[in-house]
């Protein structure tokens, strides 16, 4: 799924399918994955909040990006 996501630059299912390995990670006890998975995750909500013009939806989608990040922990 991320070379998938790489190959055709679907930054938004990027972000979640990192954010899902780092849940996957956390799940099996892998703290070093799972955090390395968050980071990534985070640096590219991060990357797609600088395209949205419009600063409450910016904050919205980076505070609602974050929570699904790290939900289920």
């Amino acid at each position: 799924a991320v070379e998938n996501a790489q190959a055709t630059e679907e930054q938004f299912l990027l972000w979640r399918i990192h954010g899902g390995l780092g849940r996957l990670y956390y799940a099996i006890g892998r703290q070093p994955e799972t955090e390395a998975e968050f980071t990534h995750a985070r640096e590219l909500v991060a990357e797609l909040a600088d395209t949205v013009p419009d600063r409450e939806l910016r904050d919205n989608f980076l505070r609602q990006a974050h929570e699904r990040i790290s939900s289920s922990l």
